[in-house]
């Protein structure tokens, strides 16, 4: 209608018509006029019309010059108004109340306060050079409106991830919130609380990288949240010079194990996470190297016993070091390898390390484990045969009978197997040196030996045992350990 020079000049709801098909007519042209814009009035307009509740102050007024375009931009406001507040913007007691309401513009006060009512409020200016000066002003006025209601819906379920983040939070978690605050920011790029949400997001995602040591991507974030110049992104900064000056460190250190024959490990304490590890460890263990690298030890669930476990943590953290610790790990298909492990533990720039050795002895622990069935057996054999036998720990300087040693010698069992002093007080004075003196030649020179002696028995009396000793040797050829049967020689 204006585009032909119509104005309608009572706008209102009841003259609003929804069609069948959602087609918009708006009803009751009795009040219109016709315009001109080259005119200083509209022709012809002889008297007040319109409706009190919506009408513009200057058709409230009868200031007909006045009455333009933008006359009809106001009673749309008006009706905006209506939708938004629940009530028309003009109230009175009576009708000529509500005329003069309009005419001074008095328009009825409201709790809401949101974009549209905005919208309606410049579309009621008493001024009518302060209203929107056209309809497509104010159609695309609300039309931005819904865009930026968009807008600040994603900035909402935005808000609320934000809330409810941990200090840890994840990638997938930092990056979903994220693309809701992006998209809210191409509906409307001057969206303030949009770009809020996302400065405060990006230094929640900076301090979440940097607990995992991605300081890169923490100092990426901070400059985009204009932060770059904060104490925190310099401290960030100055946590990245160190990580990268213990890395170089790390690495001379990795050196001295990599082409070791033995498996190797570095590991960062007290976390346990696995900074490199030789090939060797995956060739030994079956682990490819990123199976391996930036996992911890309790990742890869090495240990068959726990309890080792602390043990050798405990003994690193109280000398340093650890030598010979005899242990069992698990390889990557549930095989158990025996093994020893050393390793020493260094600092490096405030971070403390360890490189570790661990030798693979499955093959001598089962000819150990053979050994003692061995033995054993033969135990049970000397046993069932009556020969009294005995054992001589060098090392722990401790002796071992059997059954039949006790019953030889008349010894209650429960009285206990006689230190080596004892035992030399029960065999006559005459033989106590010459047996000192074959037993010590035996432990030098590895030969084994029998000697017959003089031996009291539980009722004082000496009678004579042959004495036979063998010594045995540990897997580096030391003796460790003598080895004999006790027998009595018949006269």
């Amino acid at each position: 209608a204006h585009s032909r020079g119509i104005l309608h000049r009572d706008i209102k709801p009841q003259n609003v018509m929804l069609g069948q098909f959602g087609e918009v007519l708006l009803a009751d042209w009795g009040l219109a006029a016709r315009y001109s814009e080259k005119s200083s009035k509209p022709q012809p307009v002889k008297s007040i019309g319109g409706t009190p509740a919506y009408m513009a102050p200057e058709l409230a007024a009868g200031l007909n010059r006045r009455i333009d375009f933008r006359t009809d931009v106001y009673l749309l406001g008006a009706i905006l108004y209506h939708i938004v507040a629940h009530h028309p913007p003009h109230r009175g007691n009576s009708l000529m109340e509500c005329v003069a309401a309009a005419a001074d513009n008095l328009i009825t006060p409201s709790d809401i306060d949101n974009e549209l009512i905005r919208i309606a409020r410049r579309a009621m200016n008493t001024r009518p050079e302060d209203r929107y000066q056209t309809v497509d002003q104010f159609i695309a006025a609300i039309r931005d409106e819904r865009v930026h209601a968009n807008s600040n819906r994603l900035v909402m379920r935005a808000e609320r991830r934000i809330e409810s983040m941990s200090p840890t939070v994840s990638l997938e978690s930092f990056a979903f919130v994220d693309s809701l605050l992006v998209e809210a920011l191409e509906l409307w790029p001057e969206n303030e609380l949009a770009a809020q949400a996302r400065r405060k997001l990006q230094i929640i995602g900076a301090e979440a990288a940097a607990k995992r040591g991605d300081f890169d991507l923490a100092l990426t974030l901070y400059e985009s949240a204009g932060q770059s110049a904060s104490q925190r992104a310099a401290e960030i900064r100055e946590q990245k010079t160190l990580l990268q000056a213990d890395r170089q460190v790390v690495s001379r250190y990795s050196v001295l194990f990599t082409k070791s024959p033995d498996a190797g490990l570095l590991v960062q304490l007290p976390a346990g996470e696995i900074v490199e590890a030789n090939a060797m460890f995956g060739k030994m263990f079956g682990y490819r190297m990123d199976e391996v690298v930036n996992r911890t030890i309790p990742d890869l669930k090495l240990w068959v016993c726990s309890k080792r476990r602390r043990e050798l943590v405990e003994r690193i953290r109280a000398d340093g070091f650890i030598e010979d610790f005899e242990t069992q790990f698990y390889r990557s298909d549930g095989s158990i390898l025996d093994v020893v492990v050393a390793g020493r533990q260094v600092v490096v720039d405030g971070k403390t390390m360890m490189v570790s050795t661990i030798r693979d002895v499955s093959k001598r622990k089962q000819a150990e484990r053979e050994l003692h069935r061995s033995r054993t057996r033969l135990a049970n054999l000397q046993r069932l045969a009556g020969l009294a036998t005995w054992s001589y720990n060098i090392d722990e300087d401790s002796i071992v009978w059997n059954d039949e040693l006790f019953a030889l010698v008349g010894r209650d069992v429960e009285s206990g197997t006689p230190s080596r002093d004892e035992y030399y007080s029960l065999v006559h004075p005459e033989d106590r040196q010459r047996l000192r003196t074959v037993v010590e030649a035996s432990i030098q020179n590895g030969q084994a030996y029998s000697i017959k002696i003089r031996q009291r028995n539980h009722s004082g009396e000496y009678h004579e045992v042959l004495v036979r000793g063998e010594p045995i040797r540990n897997r580096e050829g030391r003796i460790v350990e003598i080895y004999g049967v006790s027998m009595p020689t018949r006269r």
